[in-house]
């Protein structure tokens, strides 16, 4: 009996040996962060006259949760970050002056890949490709007049990435792309640029400066939003 245990796990052993190497051969990191953009809005829903809103991003949250996480091998890279947002004000004007009240939450998810067209210990530039799936509400009041908007559609975006060392514990990195052309999103665009501070081989913090632009045009919705700010980030390796 034991000599049929043992030879039971040798097999096991043997079979779940080429996974484990092939999960050693990839890097995995997992990063939540804190996002504080300045927004600027324009919401033009249904009946209502259009409503511009602005504000920093700790007097108009409700709430928000964001998190990013990739996995990268030799040359490939696959991506994923999650946002969810509630913000809204009730001090705005519309083009017409009046008091007004806006509200917009949802999520923002976007899945992607990167290929790493030059490697070197130096420097390290990728082509992107991704899809973002957006599932939002909207909603404008002036005076007791209320509008709202669903929406849920997927853009897709193509862009440019790049990591550089500095020293031994320290990297600077940066991204842009651009989606949407002529889809649902008329046109979006984003574009960051991060430093790193590698703790350890599984720990790392950053801080960076991150800029999103999106016009959407559709089915009695416009609407133009810009989120640009300082963002904070917590890395887990492995």
């Amino acid at each position: 009996m034991s000599r049929r245990i043992s030879t039971l796990l040798a097999g096991c052993a043997g079979l779940l040996a080429p996974v484990g190497a092939m999960a050693a051969d990839w890097q995995f990191e997992v990063t939540p962060y804190l996002w504080l953009p300045t927004l600027s809005s324009d919401l033009d829903i249904g009946p209502n006259p259009p409503v511009g809103g602005s504000g920093s991003f700790l007097d108009i949250l409700d709430g928000a949760f964001m998190i990013t996480g990739e996995a990268r091998k030799d040359e490939w890279s696959l991506v994923g970050d999650f946002i969810y947002l509630d913000m809204s004000n009730d001090v705005a004007k519309t083009s017409f002056g009046a008091l007004a009240e806006w509200g917009l939450g949802g999520t923002m998810t976007t899945v992607g890949a990167g290929y790493a067209f030059y490697n070197s210990p130096a420097l390290r530039l990728e082509a992107t490709g991704a899809l973002r799936f957006w599932d939002v509400k909207l909603e404008t009041r002036v005076f007791r007049f209320r509008a709202e908007a669903n929406r849920e559609w997927v853009d897709p975006l193509v862009g440019l990435r790049f990591e550089a060392p500095i020293g031994d514990n320290f990297e600077v990195s940066g991204m842009a792309n651009v989606g949407g052309f002529g889809g649902t999103t008329e046109k979006q665009w984003e574009a960051l640029a991060q430093i790193d501070w590698n703790i350890t081989d599984h720990l790392s913090l950053a801080a960076g400066y991150r800029h999103l632009f999106v016009d959407l045009d559709d089915k009695g919705l416009v609407m133009d939003l810009t989120l640009s700010g300082p963002y904070a980030a917590l890395g887990f390796k492995f």
